[in-house]
């Protein structure tokens, strides 16, 4: 018996043994005739099936000739039962190992797309859905949050106000305050009094004697700052015992104490009667430069004296000189009542 595959088995075609039309064998019948027999027409009148024969003779079965009987016509051959499954529908191929690893795949991508939702995603989306379906009850259950204060421009200034300067050529760099996009702009420096205090053009303040100077910044667009320096440092005495005329304490610091102890020096008393004072105390000038001295407190004539004329000079209404490097110390008299101020001469 011939061996068909499954392409030839499905391609094969029979005849209908009804209708004589070939069809595929994945019919389970004949789609032409539907599997059934045309209906056979209704018989004849028995009338017109008698006929008018004239016999000459009476009838003998020698002389009546016998039709043969016609040639029984040779069936089909058999055709071997197929299963075709049910119902007129065409057979499905099956393709097992395909199909499971197409069904593998399709899980492989649904899981790779749900990781990427996850892990991609839904970082990026479900700060936006929160801020704007869900931050008007936050705000309701936790409170609005203060907003922060506006700030308005920053002021061109100084940070500190009030500098107090407590040593005798103390240096010291000025802060300002000002807009960031206003940095590039030059400042100048300028100080209301030299001898208390000086500014260098990059805005380092120079103690150079006891008092009050007021320091104005001038930006390059004209807007102004100003502060107040106040120099405040003890002095040296020449000629008291207290000092060497150089502002550093003489005698040896062990004398009279233990090492390492520090021996108050006691203040000098006010001169008896004086009830003036003068606009210095201690002071310092520069090379060409001079400095009026003043009395504060009384309108009398002052008798003006200094101990170093190499050092400085000063007139009889109070002018000071600069004559060489030194220190020195002008004494003020009036009506017996003295009184001191210290001269720095760099």
């Amino acid at each position: 018996m011939e061996t068909l595959d499954k392409t030839q088995k499905f391609n094969r075609t029979v005849p209908c043994p009804i209708c004589g039309e070939e069809y595929s064998i994945t019919y389970k019948k004949c789609p032409f005739c539907n599997g059934k027999e045309p209906p056979k027409p209704a018989s004849a009148p028995m009338e017109e099936y008698i006929f008018d024969i004239e016999v000459p003779g009476p009838l003998s079965f020698e002389d009546t000739e016998i039709p043969e009987e016609a040639p029984t016509p040779t069936p089909p051959p058999a055709v071997p039962p197929v299963n075709r499954g049910k119902g007129g529908r065409r057979l499905q191929k099956k393709g097992g190992f395909g199909r499971f690893l197409a069904w593998l795949l399709s899980i492989l991508i649904i899981l790779a797309a749900g990781y990427i939702v996850v892990t991609k995603v839904a970082p990026i989306v479900m700060p936006l859905i929160q801020e704007r379906f869900f931050s008007g009850d936050k705000e309701g259950e936790e409170g609005t949050e203060a907003d922060p204060p506006e700030t308005g421009p920053i002021p061109f200034g100084f940070v500190e106000d009030d500098i107090v300067l407590t040593e005798f050529d103390q240096k010291q760099d000025v802060e300002l305050t000002m807009e960031p996009e206003d940095a590039a702009l030059e400042v100048d420096f300028e100080s209301s009094d030299d001898h208390v205090v000086k500014i260098s053009s990059g805005g380092t303040l120079i103690a150079q004697a006891e008092g009050t100077a007021t320091i104005t910044a001038t930006r390059e667009d004209g807007e102004t700052a100003t502060c107040q320096v106040t120099c405040s440092f003890a002095s040296a005495q020449e000629g008291d015992g207290t000092g060497d005329g150089t502002g550093d304490p003489v005698g040896d610091p062990t004398e009279g104490g233990t090492v390492g102890e520090t021996t108050e020096t006691p203040e000098t008393p006010p001169a008896i009667g004086a009830a003036f004072s003068l606009n210095r105390d201690d002071f310092t000038l520069m090379a060409g430069e001079n400095f009026p001295m003043k009395v504060v407190g009384s309108d009398k004539a002052a008798t003006w004296s200094i101990a170093d004329e190499s050092v400085a000079t000063i007139s009889a209404t109070g002018l000071v000189k600069y004559v060489g490097p030194g220190t020195t110390k002008i004494t003020c008299t009036i009506d017996g009542a003295s009184i001191t101020c210290v001269v720095r001469c760099r």
